[in-house]
């Protein structure tokens, strides 16, 4: 359990944290504009998934959709950024290790737009990374 978490107005105070941190993400992705938004579902990513999928984010000519694993999203993305696309990848940032290999051995250099989400979030330690 997170120290303080019983402590009155604790969980407000986290969750507020949660939400602010939440749309300072979403308002980073969406000021690279992407065409494509490629997501591993997170329910601590829950928030910026929803303004992709179904809120104010889910618009025309934004195509989203899961990818199957980082190293999948990876060869999509790049594959799309090869053709003049602009996607970006979401997902936790424990899936970064998963993207070593392909990154360091994919054959073209391309931009790989990610954004990688700290999964423990407001109260589970440090808040200042």
């Amino acid at each position: 359990m997170t120290e303080g978490a019983g402590r009155p107005g604790e969980a407000e105070r986290l969750a507020a944290i949660h939400a602010a941190r939440s749309q300072a993400v979403i308002d980073g992705i969406e000021s690279i504009a992407p065409d494509f938004v490629a997501h591993l579902a997170s329910s601590t990513l829950g928030v910026v998934l929803d303004h992709f999928i179904s809120g104010p984010g889910a618009r025309v000519g934004r195509t989203v959709f899961a990818m199957p694993r980082e190293e999948e999203g990876v060869a999509i993305t790049s594959g799309l950024e090869l053709a003049g696309r602009r996607p970006v990848m979401v997902f936790q940032d424990n899936g970064v290790g998963n993207l070593l290999t392909v990154l360091l051995t994919f054959p073209s250099r391309t931009t790989c737009r990610s954004t990688a989400w700290w999964p423990g979030g407001a109260g589970w330690g440090s808040t200042t990374r």
